[in-house]
């Protein structure tokens, strides 16, 4: 009978540097930085990731118990912040060093829970939820969905798009727009 070994690697990249000079955390790593959050995850840890074509961008939750990090002397609570960068890999049964990625994005909202369990002992949970580089495109507000109507351009009537030059008044294919969208804009 074959035995699969699940793994899973979380880690986090910091994408902007600390602006109010907060803990020890935030003056040792800067703009670059990783942290592997895998270790943190523990027991209580979830990862849900959810992609569909039928939304402008995939979304992922994150849910691990509140610890200290020894190695950046903070809650794990302190370390991540919106729009950070975070990369899920999961594999159900993989032989080589690195994991397939599943899912990478950037954080939306981080939060902590506290509750007491029925052995009257606390309990802090982070729950970090995120979305893909689809979240990018929301931010600037260009939705280009499989659904839209042929012929009804309304992605043409952006002054953005006029702007940078990405011509989409003649419906191109979807890879192509992404391209010249992340070339012209977002690069």
């Amino acid at each position: 009978m074959r035995i699969y070994k699940p793994r899973i690697s979380v880690s986090l990249n910091k994408v902007k540097n600390d602006s109010f000079g907060g803990g020890g955390f935030l003056r040792n790593l800067e703009r670059g930085g990783s942290i592997d959050l895998t270790p943190f995850m523990g027991l209580g840890g979830s990862v849900h990731t959810s992609k569909s074509i039928n939304e402008p961008a995939g979304t992922f939750s994150i849910s691990f118990p509140d610890k200290m990090s020894e190695e950046h002397s903070d809650s794990v609570y302190g370390l991540v912040e919106p729009m950070d960068q975070i990369e899920i890999r999961i594999a159900h049964d993989h032989q080589s060093a690195e994991l397939p990625i599943i899912m990478r994005g950037f954080v939306s909202s981080i939060s902590r829970s506290e509750t007491i369990g029925g052995d009257g002992k606390p309990s802090r949970k982070v729950n970090v939820v995120g979305q893909d580089y689809g979240k990018i495109l929301q931010i600037i507000q260009i939705i280009y969905l499989n659904n839209s109507v042929i012929g009804d351009n309304i992605i043409s009537g952006f002054k953005m798009l006029q702007k940078y030059g990405v011509d989409a008044s003649a419906n191109p294919p979807i890879q192509d727009f992404v391209r010249d969208v992340f070339t012209e804009i977002v690069d």
